[in-house]
């Protein structure tokens, strides 16, 4: 039984803002633009140059992990360190400190909340600082490249670290999908650039992470299939950014082949029609179509044709679950959102042959779709938003293919296209003029045809 500690939630709060206050005077938000080391933070640094000690400031920054080996802190000497890198340190000693309690099995004693917090500062600093490109700078801090730079010594160090916070979270913290899912976008935030992509593979520990997540058993584990999804994204990411193309293939191989003959598996029992229905199937379905919305969100120039190998059969076998689960929305609109992540990201590399292969299996989708849905009236209480969320999802996926068909037309491109709107057209008349939003996607995709 642990001893209780007083004004423990006192203390929570306090540490909840302290890294919110500090994680924003590091880094500026920075969506829809290039994560940049404040330019304030880059001139302060870089005047106190000639103060600073690099081996000492890379000590404080590798004791943040340290210290709980019991290392010597007296072969350091804190006022030759970068204040900044101070900072630093001090959060990934906290960082360190619940790894090491989520690792004893003391979750209980933790709280959710500075959980999640820890990790979204971890994934706002790394965003920034970590394997920073130099040419994005007109002045850079020496110091703070020597440390985070690429080729550096404390950067290794500190992807190394992030990725056992990543494994700590995810096992530890598994019960809480807030936090689970924050650990994701970290883990999506160490491999978003080549640089950092390059120097994750090397590590064991991010092989370890698909042998916990991703194997057969895995998936059938706690952690929520959104979470798969930017789970599996972080690791195709990463194992498509070798130079040889069969340690690329040999890579996805690993990740993927298990996912897809487990899918497959299920998908073509005899009696799937029947088991369909059982939630422990549903469930398994759900997780592993994430999974592969994840790999086709990670698709790129580099991995597009190992990855439409994976995914052409499980489009195939979608259209079977389409049918099935016509009156399970959720599996529905999974089913179409899964079509419009593979369109939207592999229809710009394919070649004729491929682009012919996915036309196929979005017209036998949308044939489907319309034989399922024609005529049918809901009588749940949802909105009209929510009843139609599905032929939202769907229009997205017809204009995607239509961006390809404005500069690609062909008889059978258009064949779909029109069989698209022809059908759409049916569903929409009573209720396009009602709802806003599907109103808009239905114009989009007349506006890309004329």
């Amino acid at each position: 039984m642990l001893p209780e500690i007083s004004n423990v939630d006192s203390l929570f709060e306090d540490l909840h803002w302290l890294l919110l206050i500090s994680a924003y005077l590091l880094a500026d938000e920075s969506d829809g633009e290039t994560p940049l080391i404040p330019r304030g933070i880059m001139s302060y640094s870089s005047n106190l140059k000639d103060q600073v000690d690099l081996q000492a400031s890379l000590q404080i920054l590798c004791a943040s992990q340290n210290q709980s080996s019991g290392h010597s802190n007296q072969s350091r000497d804190p006022s030759k360190v970068d204040p900044v890198v101070k900072l630093v340190s001090v959060i990934f000693r906290l960082a360190d400190l619940e790894k090491i309690a989520l690792n004893s099995g003391l979750s209980e004693i933790l709280s959710p909340q500075v959980g999640r917090t820890i990790v979204w500062c971890l994934g706002h600093w790394t965003k920034s600082y970590l394997l920073p490109d130099e040419n994005e700078y007109e002045h850079v801090s020496v110091t703070l490249i020597s440390l985070f730079g690429v080729s550096s010594k404390g950067g290794e160090w500190t992807l190394g670290f992030l990725l056992e916070k990543v494994r700590s979270n995810l096992s530890g913290w598994s019960a809480e999908s807030l936090i689970v899912e924050d650990t994701a976008m970290l883990l999506l935030s160490l491999v978003r650039t080549r640089h950092r992509a390059e120097l994750a593979i090397t590590f064991s520990s991010l092989w370890l992470l698909a042998e916990e997540h991703l194997s057969t058993a895995a998936v059938l584990r706690e952690l929520p299939p959104d979470v798969l999804r930017y789970l599996t994204q972080a690791l195709v990411l990463a194992s498509s950014v070798a130079d040889d193309e069969v340690t690329r293939k040999k890579y996805l191989d690993q990740l993927l082949q298990t996912l897809q003959s487990f899918l497959l598996g299920i998908c073509h029992q005899p009696d799937f029609a029947k088991s369909c229905q059982k939630e422990s199937v549903k469930s398994q379905i759900q997780t592993l179509l994430e999974s592969f919305r994840g790999a086709a969100l990670a698709t790129n120039i580099r991995n597009v044709r190992t990855l439409f190998d994976y995914l052409l059969p499980v489009l195939k076998d979608c259209v079977v679950m389409l049918n099935v689960y016509q009156n399970c929305p959720e599996m529905v609109v999974l089913v179409l959102e899964f079509y419009a992540d593979v369109v939207d990201s592999q229809i710009c590399y394919l070649d004729e042959n491929d682009v012919a292969k996915v036309h196929e299996t979005c017209m036998a989708l949308v044939q489907t779709y319309g034989k399922c849905n024609l005529g049918k009236v809901s009588i749940e209480a949802l909105t009209e938003e929510e009843q139609l969320n599905d032929l939202l999802v769907l229009m997205k996926l017809l204009t995607n293919l239509l961006s390809r068909d404005v500069f690609d037309l062909n008889t059978g491109q258009l064949a779909l296209s029109f069989a698209g709107y022809r059908f759409d057209s049916h569903l929409l008349a009573p209720v396009v003029q009602r709802v806003i939003s599907l109103s808009a996607g239905h114009f989009n995709r007349l506006k890309a045809f004329l």
